[in-house]
């Protein structure tokens, strides 16, 4: 008699479990479920937005966290973020009203060194309901990050743009040499 008392306490504690999950899945979303940077260049700022969609009757507060995946959940070859503080939010909490939408800047920003080229990484950017409810989804968008294989350096730009205007400095003094050897005395 024992086990099956125990097996009807489980079932009457799963089952509203599974309806709330089941609920707050269809009712709550995410914009994309990845996100991809690649050829990254350290120093370099990038930004996206992180869309969430609240499909339920009354606003929430949503809280976004970094979340590192342990290993054997990672994509292939990819490793762990070095330093969380290079992703920041525009907001970690964020409301939505019922039936709507907001969004997130995301900013990804890798030091200028070099040892952080030709690197692949993966993070976890994680979107909540701040609730106090027994159970809540949290969703989970893949943060892909592929920095260059090597640093674009400051000075890169500058040796660019003087050697253009250098060749036009020559062009030009050399049309006007030209035109006036050929010119008639």
């Amino acid at each position: 008699m024992r086990p099956a008392l125990l097996t009807a306490m489980l079932l009457v504690l799963i089952m509203p479990a599974s309806v709330t999950a089941d609920t707050a899945t269809r009712s709550v979303s995410v914009s994309t479920a990845e996100v991809r940077i690649d050829n990254l260049s350290p120093g370099v700022p990038v930004d996206f937005d992180l869309t969430i969609h609240n499909e339920e009757g009354l606003a929430r507060v949503f809280v976004l966290t970094i979340y590192q995946p342990p290993e054997e959940s990672r994509r292939d070859g990819r490793d762990e973020l070095p330093d969380n503080s290079w992703i920041g939010f525009s907001h970690t909490e964020v409301e939505v009203g019922a039936e709507s939408e907001s969004s997130v800047r995301v900013t990804v920003a890798v030091p200028q060194e070099q040892a952080f080229t030709g690197k692949d990484w993966e993070v976890w950017l994680g979107v909540a309901p701040q609730s106090g409810e027994l159970l809540s989804v949290k969703y989970y968008v893949r943060l892909l990050i592929s920095t260059k294989s090597e640093a674009e350096g400051k000075c890169g730009r500058w040796l660019v743009a003087g050697i253009i205007m250098a060749s036009i400095i020559v062009g030009y003094g050399g049309y006007h040499y030209l035109t006036r050897r050929t010119e008639p005395e």
